[in-house]
């Protein structure tokens, strides 16, 4: 539900940063011309889904290092690489098994 409520950039970003466990700098990907990449990683902030490094000499975007926080990342992580983690997958199974059966 949290990955859902975030921004499209936002979401590109998480999964970007999904299997990386250091910190990145994300102004790298992504130029924040509009501001969307600011307003991006507040909403990711806000929601507690990165943590942030900030460089003490430069206050812009390109001085920040993003990481996703571990529960979250570890959770994520399991989430994609499990077969059948969505809650709805439970209860088909067991209607396929009875359908299937002799």
């Amino acid at each position: 539900a949290v990955l859902r409520s975030l921004p499209p950039l936002a979401r590109q970003i998480v999964l970007r940063l999904v299997y990386l466990d250091g910190y990145v700098d994300v102004s790298q990907w992504i130029s924040d011309e509009q501001g969307e990449l600011t307003e991006s990683l507040a909403k990711m902030k806000k929601v507690r889904v990165i943590k942030l490094k900030k460089n003490k000499d430069d206050s812009t975007v390109q001085g920040i290092q993003v990481q996703l926080e571990s529960s979250f990342r570890d959770q994520l992580r399991r989430s994609l690489a499990e077969r059948n983690t969505a809650p709805f997958m439970k209860g088909r199974e067991a209607d396929r098994d009875e359908n299937t059966a002799p």
